[in-house]
């Protein structure tokens, strides 16, 4: 559009009907009550008018002039249009004058800035019949839309075309890709409808009389009787059908009219042009209602995303089904990920589902690991979620998983493909299992008997350089009690222990305390360190193997924490001296008694460091409260009972007018609190008048004083 040509189109004034409108449309008031983000009752008034936009509208040459005025703008006497919308109904174009300063505007209509607010709250616009009808004919919309609907609507669909034409570069490109998707494998629905969810077993509630009651398993859709009491059927609890031996949850049929289970499965597929694999993801859905019966069922599947892998099985792009770049069009795009918080992204890409095992066999055919037994590294059949991806990445890069899945190792095999598993175990290269595991015959023999993992194939290997044996508790005592050979490697070369002696030492002492593998790897570490900076050696048993080492670490540490106490208390005393030379004033200032709570002052800057020792709080941790006193900022005041006038209750920090800053108990808590709000309250009443007095006395005297303790708090 020429913007020279769309001004020598004739303008379009205000009628006299339409300013005589503006006029009378006086407006009236609206008294608005909300209730606020507090939940408290609030309300204003707010001024409204019936219309919000006039419009006229003129055609010519093929193009569409409408012509927008306020009401503002017409009542004070100005018979312009604030925006002159230009259109093109065959080229698709738009423009928009402002009029008031001459720039031309490619806002759609709807973004147009008006001045004045009170057009927000109204819903109508000027118009005749004549100008609608001239609009909708224009714009051929068959039907009687107003002036500025037909426009917004006209302008959002060229925006959208223009949307689709940027795109389209991106949008064939992906559509190449999806091309190359072979189609779904014939029964995939079925399978996933038996595999795929956890079987449920429905059963009827008791009734009265010789009737027997019946259950029915959705896993092999079979009726059966119920067990009688105790073994009865309860709601939500977990059992196994006997019939099928499938793990299913019972669940009353009275309780819940509808059950709705979703699960992600992935399928595995060739591209049709050979250059790679799709994994395609989707949503499944079954449900079964209360008045359609047990037996029936209805499953939905969804394709969601979809990753295009390479020869290696690293994903060359990601791809989800959804609206495009906001053009209302719902299609395959790139994916992006959605989920933020903060200034953090989370990538809610579906990664772990039910993977569809049928089909591995023919699409990894003449794959390095074709002949292992995929059903049961994806765990087929199984209803667990997987992550196939990270699955077939560890089958391409390890071959010794085949001989390993052969040999019958399948906890490290399973440990492997999950990722849990020590690389630096295996020798990857090596084509003999032994050479492979690094262990010999006889050891390789008892890891197969009991199917170890990675755990018992670094105990074997370590067993193996230093000498020994280890028993079956031993073993068994690896498997079930989450052991971490690491650690236990690094304690044998402190205390010189052999790996037998020292699984023997660390599962006595998990039982005789109660603890934890990891718990009781750090007490020994801890224990270690302490008795060796006692000077103790680590090598004799009597140290390395101490039945009661919890008793001594826990001896070990009280005397520690109490040298470190004794030389912080020195070194505070030593560094803020002012808190004991300022102590008769600060006493004579700050003390106070009211009923059964006494004010007192620490003597020196230890007292600090004590009290919080004793209450569990930071102020004598760190050095802020202290030198902030030193420096006579602010002052720390201890809140006792008279009763107990050595037992700390309460820590304040106050200023020296009775300001109080904060004040806390035991771990930072308030026991009392309403009770010792009024004992600060009437003790900060009674130290700021003897703070004002103390500005009396200092006007009066109108003298230079050496700069003590009072005076310069004062000054402060």
């Amino acid at each position: 559009m020429r913007k020279k040509e769309l001004l020598f189109m004739p303008p379009l004034y205000a009628t006299d009907e339409m300013a005589a409108e503006a006029v009378q449309d006086t407006g009236w008031t609206e008294d608005i009550t909300y209730k606020g983000w507090s939940g408290q009752a609030c309300s204003y008034t707010r001024r409204c008018r019936r219309y919000i936009r006039y419009f006229m509208a003129a055609e010519g040459n093929g193009l569409l002039k409408v012509a927008v005025f306020t009401g503002d703008s017409l009542r004070a006497g100005d018979r312009r249009p604030v925006y002159e919308v230009y259109l093109d109904r065959g080229k698709r174009e738009y423009l928009t004058l402002e009029t008031a300063s001459g720039k031309w505007r490619e806002a759609k209509i709807n973004f147009l800035k008006y001045q004045g607010a009170d057009w927000t709250y109204t819903q109508e616009e000027w118009q005749t019949q004549e100008t609608r009808d001239l609009v909708n004919r224009y714009f051929a919309t068959g039907k009687n839309l107003n002036v500025f609907q037909a426009v917004l609507d006209f302008q959002a669909e060229r925006e959208e075309l223009l949307r689709k034409k940027k795109y389209r570069t991106e949008t064939d490109r992906i559509d190449a890709v999806m091309k190359e998707v072979p189609g779904i494998p014939e029964g995939f629905g079925e399978w996933v409808e038996k595999n795929c969810f956890r079987e449920t077993m429905f059963y009827e509630p008791k009734k009265r009389g010789p009737v027997m009651e019946r259950m029915y398993c959705t896993g092999c859709g079979e009726w059966m009787e119920q067990p009688g009491w105790p073994d009865g059927p309860v709601h939500r609890a977990e059992t196994v059908c006997p019939r099928c031996g499938t793990y299913a949850t019972y669940r009353s049929w009275n309780r819940q009219k509808q059950v709705r289970e979703k699960t992600d499965v992935a399928l595995l597929q060739r591209m049709a042009d050979g250059s790679g694999y799709v994994l395609r993801l989707f949503r499944a859905l079954r449900e079964r209602k209360h008045s359609d019966g047990w037996e029936t069922c209805r499953v939905e599947l969804d394709e969601t995303n979809r990753a295009v892998l390479g020869g290696t099985f690293l994903e060359s792009g990601r791809y989800e089904y959804g609206e495009y770049r906001h053009t209302g069009v719902y299609r395959w795009c790139l994916y992006a990920r959605k989920n933020s918080y903060g200034y953090y992204y989370y990538d809610s890409w579906p990664s772990w589902a039910v993977m569809y095992t049928p089909n591995l066999k023919e699409e990894l055919r003449e794959r390095k690991f074709w002949y292992m037994d995929l059903e049961t590294v994806f765990k087929g059949g199984s209803r667990q979620r997987v992550d196939p991806v990270a699955i077939l990445r560890m089958l391409d890069r390890y071959p010794i998983l085949e001989y390993l899945q052969k040999c019958g190792f399948a906890e490290l095999v399973r440990e492997i493909t999950e990722g849990k598993a020590d690389h630096g175990l295996f020798d990857m290269d090596a084509t003999d299992i032994r050479k492979a595991l690094g262990l010999d015959g006889q050891r390789v023999a008892r890891l197969k008997q009991w199917n170890g993992g990675c755990s018992v194939l670094r105990a074997l290997q370590v067993e193996a350089r230093t000498g020994g044996k280890l028993s079956g508790d031993n073993i068994r005592y690896i498997m079930s009690g989450k052991v971490q050979m690491k650690d236990i490697e690094a304690a044998m070369e402190r205390t010189g222990l052999s790996l037998r002696r020292m699984l023997n030492y660390f599962s006595r002492q998990q039982e005789r305390n109660g603890l934890t593998f990891l718990q009781t790897r750090s007490l020994y570490s801890d224990y270690l360190d302490m008795a060796q900076e006692r000077g103790m050696d680590l090598k004799d048993d009597i140290v390395r193997r101490q039945p009661e080492m919890k008793k001594y670490h826990d001896r070990y540490l009280e005397e520690k924490n109490r040298k470190e106490a004794c030389a912080r208390d020195r070194e505070v005393n030593l560094r803020f001296r002012n808190i004991r030379e300022d102590r008769e004033t600060s006493a004579e200032h700050f003390g106070f008694s009211q009923g059964k709570y006494v004010f007192l002052v620490p003597a020196q800057a230890s007292d600090i460091t004590m009290e919080g020792r004793l209450l569990h709080h930071c102020v004598g941790a760190t050095d802020t409260y202290l030198e902030n006193m030193d420096r006579r900022r602010s002052y720390i005041i201890f809140l006792r009972r008279k009763e107990e006038p050595d037992s700390p209750y309460y820590t304040i920090e106050a200023k020296w007018d009775g300001t109080v800053l904060q004040w806390y108990s035991a771990y930072d808590r308030r026991p009392d609190e309403e009770e010792i709000r009024k004992v600060l309250e009437k003790w900060s009443r009674e130290v700021g008048k003897r703070y004002r007095k103390q500005k009396r006395e200092q006007a009066d005297s109108a003298v230079e004083t050496e700069p003590g303790r009072a005076c310069a708090a004062v000054v402060a």
